[in-house]
């Protein structure tokens, strides 16, 4: 279940109709998304939601893990993907694929467990739990490669964002500018304001400071970063 949603936030706002900043806090909560199933997927919907007067990239309203279907099974059975984030002016969307995505500290770890058990029956215990782990990982690489296909199949451009792409403002600039040009020349969307907006170097320097706040501000650093 959701750790909050935007109802109860603005109940929880209601509820202390005279606190400072209050109202600040109501203005803000209208580029808040519902459905967030991470830390950084939040992060991401509100700064693409925020509108450039409120130092985001004006690109939202964003939806978060929306049920896409993209084809039937043989059997005539539709199948469904959840892009963690959708954008409003064209089929485009962000997957992201945090550190732990790829379980592969589990995989280094089972591998360093067969090193280090020297009985027989311990070390062929642990070759199966290294043997059981490479699947599993492989498993979720290939399942992530059919939901992209798929989802490019049903027209929809995904780009997977990764914990590089959420280190800075900058990265996250450099991101937002390849996936932008990539919907102009794929989908022959006008993103020119978009791209305005990020080569604007007063409101790329307000960008950075609501960036900051979002990542490290809130929560935490560690929290966050546990997180990605």
């Amino acid at each position: 279940p959701a750790a909050t949603t935007v109802e109860s936030i603005a109940r929880y706002l209601d509820s202390m109709p005279h606190a400072w900043g209050v109202k600040r806090a109501r203005k803000a909560l209208e580029f808040v998304s519902d459905k967030a199933h991470s830390a950084p997927e939040a992060l991401l919907s509100t700064i693409y939601s925020l509108t450039e007067n409120e130092s985001g990239y004006g690109m939202g309203p964003i939806t978060l893990n929306e049920r896409v279907h993209v084809a039937d099974d043989k059997n005539g059975n539709p199948r469904f993907r959840y892009p963690d984030l959708l954008f409003p002016f064209a089929r485009l969307g962000i997957n992201y694929d945090g550190e732990e995505h790829l379980d592969l500290s589990g995989l280094t770890q089972a591998a360093q467990l067969t090193v280090l058990e020297t009985e027989k029956n311990k070390h062929d215990k642990a070759l199966l739990g290294l043997l059981e782990k490479q699947e599993a990982v492989r498993e979720k690489y290939a399942d992530d490669n059919a939901r992209d296909r798929r989802l490019a199949s049903s027209g929809y451009l995904v780009f997977r964002a990764t914990k590089e792409d959420l280190e800075s403002s900058d990265a996250l600039d450099s991101f937002t500018r390849d996936i932008l040009n990539a919907t102009h020349n794929l989908m022959g969307v006008d993103v020119t304001p978009y791209l305005a907006l990020l080569d604007d170097t007063i409101k790329m320097r307000d960008r950075k400071d609501l960036f900051d706040l979002l990542r490290y501000g809130i929560g935490g650093s560690s929290t966050m970063h546990g997180l990605m």
